[in-house]
């Protein structure tokens, strides 16, 4: 079988560009931000929280050696059911991770860890902790804790938090957001997989509106209703009227975005990366697809259940090993596979670890501190471990860690430091965050090159140090179809301009976006009008395609800035091979002198950009030769797009 034979969906042979219905465009795409901690990167981050339902054993997860020999050995001694042979333990290879062993089936975490892809915080609680199921993971959403203290800017106990934190957090950052498609954020800002209830963290001030919940596909509440006999109207308000109405109303805000979920996922792709069977695989891989194909949304909460291990904790907490190891390899081998790697972080938390003491029932009983794991591309990360190790000679009275006594870092640290560093918070948005907690501490786990603290208003439309406001010509359209406005390669007229009549968010990443009602044209040919902010025009007055001058400039306000007149010979000259090609593409040219900020993109026939792994250009030299692998790319007319500082082309690759 070939391999495009695996793809249910392939993407029609389009020759021609977009029209869309705006005598403006906001556009956050300038060549001259290529490579620059600005918006356009902060904007195509986001973060992937792994919930690890019923309390994971953290003390059979990670490994200190130390408590294997020295004279007493503690592991055998007081769990001695769940004793691993101290030569089962595995050992990273990255030096950074020396103090510590992995669960033998953790090997492809074990392999993440190799490659400088993770940071282990390893002891992480709070005060006061919880020993209840259900209370502690409403602490750990709402960034609360167990001491009951008044948080002097809200009416509440910080043990009894009616908001989530990532809710809090995204409606501070997305001022005037109101839970329905717009041209600046066409996807919810939150997606809670499996799960059919809404999370507690996502919960806001208001009606409950950041996030929705994909538990299940295409059923919605009166579907449900349907399917059991009942009609709505038998939920009256005498009965349980406020729960339903709550219930209509995640209902709707699901079916609002129902169309546009179904369009990503319908446009994303997996790579050939082999998820296995197991289920946070498969939530990782709709996530993996969903941005593949193009989502904003900007915090994904995964679940992963099984962790109350009261009875034969042994082989079970084995197979969660396994299955958490092996489902957070894939999904950053997907991701890298498709270029998409540097864009995404990756968290766990589990609501308390256990108690190192052995129950007598070959498991272990509810406890207290536990590691998290945080995951992301080597160059981004600060790979290594974080916080002090989990010391299990200080325990209370009850066999666990005791927090009381046990250095630890706050788990509210980890998060605010991740919201910061990663997704741009700024210390309000965290404020408002963790209003319990006041100025949490700053962890080191973004490296400092990719830190984006404190760019929060990337956010909000209109208030970015990098946004221009384009004024684009239009060319008038005649009745076939064909543009009336000259612009003509050789004599020779485009292809007829299709139109896009509904409402859509254009993605061109790093940026750029299309208000409702508005007019834009985008056109991926090297011949033609290129992307906003810079209007290219080609004056051919007479002359042949050689003589012909393009012009490029930058319309900011009432004033226009001209960026490039260049003649057609001067213009970059870019080889690929093969074409059409369906698994790889090598791409070569010559870097004119003085070019700087070189960047390729793989456009598809609407112009959005296709993620694609592209090795660093700025190592290469003045030849530069590099292989794209497309496999994961649907059949279809693409283009292979080459922007600096000076100059955007644009050049047609077919995949097949």
């Amino acid at each position: 079988m070939k391999r495009r034979d695996f793809f249910k969906h392939t993407a029609p042979l389009m020759t021609a560009p977009i029209f869309l219905n705006t005598g403006f465009v906001r556009a956050f795409n300038s060549p001259e931000l290529f490579n620059s901690l600005a918006c356009d990167s902060v904007r195509e981050r986001f973060l992937i929280v792994i919930q690890l339902k019923g309390a994971n054993d953290g003390l059979n997860t990670i490994i200190r050696p130390e408590y294997y020999n020295g004279g007493t050995n503690h592991y055998l001694q007081q769990r001695p059911d769940l004793y691993i042979d101290e030569s089962e333990l595995l050992t990273s290879s990255n030096t950074d991770f020396n103090e510590i062993k992995f669960h033998p089936n953790l090997g492809k975490i074990k392999e993440l860890c190799d490659k400088g892809c993770v940071n282990i915080i390893q002891s992480v609680g709070y005060p006061s902790m919880s020993r209840s199921h259900f209370k502690a993971t409403d602490l750990w959403l709402t960034g609360g804790d167990g001491a009951g203290t008044t948080i002097p800017s809200r009416d509440e106990s910080s043990s009894s938090i009616s908001e989530g934190w990532m809710g809090l957090y995204l409606e501070h950052i997305f001022q005037g957001y109101n839970g329905t498609p717009n041209a600046f954020m066409p996807d919810p800002l939150g997606i809670h997989l499996k799960s059919k209830s809404q999370s507690l963290g996502f919960h806001t001030h208001g009606e409950h509106l950041a996030a929705i919940n994909m538990g299940t596909k295409k059923n919605g509440f009166y579907a449900l209703l349907s399917e059991q006999g009942i009609s709505s109207e038998f939920f009256d308000e005498a009965s349980c009227g406020d729960k339903v109405d709550y219930i209509k109303l995640i209902d709707q805000e699901t079916q609002v975005y129902g169309e546009r979920i179904n369009q990503v996922f319908d446009r994303g792709n997996n790579s050939t990366v082999d998820y296995g069977t197991h289920d946070l695989g498969t939530q990782l891989k709709t996530v993996a697809r969903l941005v593949n194909g193009g989502s904003k949304t900007k915090i994904f909460l995964t679940e992963m259940t099984g962790f109350d291990t009261h009875a034969y904790q042994l082989n079970r907490h084995g197979e969660l090993m396994t299955q958490l190891s092996e489902s957070v390899h894939a999904f950053m081998d997907d991701l890298d596979k498709m270029g998409m790697l540097d864009k995404c972080l990756v968290v766990t938390f589990s609501e308390f670890g256990r108690k190192f003491i052995g129950n007598g029932s070959f498991g272990t009983d509810h406890g207290t501190l536990a590691p998290m794991f945080v995951f992301g591309h080597p160059e981004k990360i600060n790979g290594g471990l974080t916080g002090p190790k989990i010391d299990v000679t200080l325990l209370d009275t009850q066999g666990a860690p005791n927090e009381l006594t046990n250095d630890y870092k706050d788990y509210r640290d980890v998060f605010s430091s991740i919201l910061g560093q990663w997704l741009g918070a700024e210390q309000s948005a965290l404020n408002t965050a963790f209003s319990a907690y006041g100025d949490p501490q700053t962890l080191n786990i973004i490296k400092t090159d990719s830190n984006a603290w404190g760019t929060a208003g990337c956010y909000v439309p209109g208030q970015h140090d990098n946004e221009h406001i384009v004024n684009v010509s239009i060319p008038t359209v005649d009745d076939s179809g064909y543009s009336s406005a000259g612009i003509s390669t050789g004599g020779t007229t485009i292809e007829p301009l299709h139109e896009i009549t509904a409402c859509n968010y254009v993605d061109l990443l790093p940026g750029f976006v299309a208000e409702c009602g508005t007019n834009v044209i985008v056109y991926p040919f090297a011949c033609t009008p290129g992307d906003p902010p810079a209007a290219l025009a080609m004056d051919d007055s007479g002359n042949t395609e050689e003589q012909a001058i393009y012009v490029r400039q930058q319309q900011v306000g009432t004033e226009s800035q001209l960026l490039e007149i260049t003649p057609n010979f001067e213009r970059i000259k870019i080889k690929m091979y093969p074409n059409p090609t369906s698994d790889f593409v090598h791409v070569s040219f010559n870097v004119r002198e003085g070019e700087q900020n070189i960047r390729l993109e793989l456009l598809d026939a609407k112009g959005s950009i296709v993620p694609v792994k592209v090795p660093d250009l700025s190592s290469q030299g003045s030849e530069i030769n590099v292989k794209l692998e497309v496999s994961h790319v649907p059949a279809g007319l693409y283009y292979i797009r080459y922007a600096s500082r000076a100059l955007i082309e644009t050049f047609k690759l077919v995949i097949i």
